[in-house]
């Protein structure tokens, strides 16, 4: 156990694993949009911020299925 410890610090394994993580995703296709150039697509079934209705008679809340 002790013997494993030491050869892993020796050989810098954790260094290298994320290096690895680092260069599997450099090169990868961005996510980023740059927003005022390019808008985000608005889906049809977009109704816009949630918001909490209520009825107007008894003030008890109404789902209006999110």
């Amino acid at each position: 156990m002790a013997l494993k410890r030491w050869l892993d610090r020796i050989t810098l394994l954790d260094l290298f694993d994320g290096l690895s993580v680092t260069g599997r995703h450099l090169f990868k296709k961005k996510v980023t949009i740059e927003y005022p150039e390019q808008k985000t697509p608005v889906y049809p079934r977009f109704r816009g911020r949630h918001k909490l209705h209520r009825f107007e008679d008894t003030g008890l809340e109404k789902c209006v299925g999110c």
